[in-house]
């Protein structure tokens, strides 16, 4: 656990400005109090789709790490530590995550499919 919080310290947070523009966008999603049955139910739909393709490209970050070796990069030990400790999750789901990313980017059926969010996560892994 200290050596997770050690790497969390020193883990570099640049990113895309995409994912801020992103993060206001949520921000600005409607209270689902005020919504009407039907907004609600679409909106899960639509919702669902979109955390699909969040997943599908957690995975691609995850083998693409993999591929490039950012764990020795970032002195992580593993790419499953890296991702664990980037995501807040434990070391299994980590590597869970960099297995699920591997086969996707290789496979241009599942990669059709999740990217758009027509699968989800748990169909790939």
């Amino acid at each position: 656990m200290a050596r997770r919080l050690a790497l969390a310290a020193e883990l570099p947070c640049e990113h895309p400005a995409v994912f801020d523009e992103i993060g206001g966008l949520v921000d600005g999603l409607p209270d689902p109090q005020w919504l009407c049955a039907e907004q609600r139910a679409g909106s899960m739909a639509v919702a669902a789709r979109l955390r699909d393709r969040f997943d599908a490209y957690l995975a691609d970050l995850a083998a693409a790490a993999d591929e490039h070796a950012d764990a020795r990069v970032l002195h992580a030990g593993s790419t499953g530590m890296l991702v664990a400790v980037a995501t807040g999750a434990n070391p299994q789901t980590g590597s869970g995550l960099v297995a699920r990313g591997m086969p996707c980017s290789t496979c241009r059926w599942c990669m059709r499919r999740s990217g758009p969010g027509r699968i989800s996560a748990a169909h790939v892994g």
